[in-house]
């Protein structure tokens, strides 16, 4: 499937179900949904993890862990592109 498919495609057609998607990141949630970054769209092994906005607790759990980032970090993620 991936061999055909990209990243960001996927991750637009779960906005329009209603989900916010992260990439796992040194322990942290980056968001992928309407904060897209060509240098996201990796051949590597990535984690992804997709929250149904309607399940309002764990979006909020999600959405507070990505704006915080690693602990003590500034400019915590640099993507080239």
């Amino acid at each position: 499937m991936w061999a055909t498919r990209k990243l960001e495609g996927v991750v637009e057609q779960l906005d329009g179900m209603g989900f916010t998607c992260y990439l796992e990141w040194n322990s942290a949630l980056l968001p992928l949904t309407q904060c897209w970054h060509p240098g996201y769209e990796t051949k590597a092994w990535i984690n992804v993890m997709c929250v149904n906005r309607r399940a309002a607790s764990w979006a909020g759990v999600f959405a507070r862990h990505a704006a915080a980032g690693p602990p003590g970090a500034v400019g915590w993620l640099a993507v080239d592109s």
